[in-house]
């Protein structure tokens, strides 16, 4: 549905295959079968080890919104208290891929409870504003915590949240109202 991106560096690399796909298939959960089917998601991470975990810094968000015909995949690697590296690759169904400049992003977290004795957000905000090759592009999401399941990667504590989106992407003034649950993750190293 829409095009993939690949990401490669020399330590690592990172390729959202499907960003938004079709998809049905099967569960079977204690031998009952079900029919499913719906929208997804498909990345894949290779070449990375914990050293290369920390050298991204202290942590990071990582999200995907999507409206009818857009889809956002966006990052906060968050490298020291005051510095932090934003992503946002927008896709548009059936076309490219816009990738933003991290000028152009602004990320916020906000509302936090205490989960596995660390202080955890619950509500943040991304907003994008950006022209890209005479395409203005914008966006502005609210994300909610619905829930929060706590586990670790790599000895790393680590959180998937499901997160309620709501607002808009726009490109060239066509909006698109976002209003869906989607999934996110933290991943903390210190």
């Amino acid at each position: 549905m829409t095009k993939g991106f690949k990401i490669e560096t020399n330590a690592e690399s990172w390729t959202v295959s499907l960003p938004k796909a079709e998809v049905i298939g099967e569960i079977t959960i204690k031998g009952k079968k079900m029919i499913v089917e719906g929208i997804g998601y498909h990345d894949h991470n290779w070449n990375y080890s914990f050293l290369s975990a920390l050298t991204y810094g202290k942590a990071w968000y990582w999200g995907k919104i999507r409206s009818k015909n857009y889809n956002i995949v966006w990052a906060n690697v968050i490298k020291k208290s005051n510095k932090q590296d934003l992503l946002a690759i927008i896709s548009k169904e059936q076309d490219s891929y816009y990738n933003i400049n991290p000028k152009k992003i602004h990320f916020q977290t906000n509302k936090y409870i205490k989960d596995h004795r660390r202080k955890m957000p619950t509500n943040f905000k991304l907003i994008i504003d950006e022209t890209i090759r005479n395409n203005e592009i914008k966006a502005e999401i609210e994300i909610k915590v619905k829930n929060i399941h706590f586990s670790s990667v790599l000895s790393a504590p680590y959180w998937r949240y499901h997160v309620q989106n709501k607002g808009y992407i726009s490109i060239n003034n066509q909006k698109e109202i976002v209003n869906n649950i989607e999934i996110m993750e933290y991943l903390k190293f210190n």
